[in-house]
């Protein structure tokens, strides 16, 4: 799961009410202090890159994680294709 979300600057309570985790605005972004422990461990191959999720117009919506490694592969692919 997501440790924080990233939010438009005025995203309302309304709006961000239901997530589980801390949000902070893309203004806030840039005025962070670097965390106390230092940065995070570099994503590894198999680490989610991104999610997509499916609409859910044949049933219930569905989330699929894909990993840096595929993530990886799809732009060498595009690359050479295009």
């Amino acid at each position: 799961g997501a440790a924080l979300v990233v939010v438009a600057d005025d995203a309302t309570p309304e709006q961000t009410g239901a997530l589980t985790v801390p949000t902070l605005t893309l203004a806030a972004l840039g005025r962070t202090e670097p965390h106390p422990e230092g940065p995070a461990a570099e994503p590894g191959p198999d680490s989610p890159a991104y999610v997509i999720t499916t609409s859910g117009s044949t049933g219930r919506p569905k989330a699929v994680r894909v990993s840096h490694r595929n993530l990886a592969s799809a732009h060498a692919a595009w690359r050479q294709e295009y």
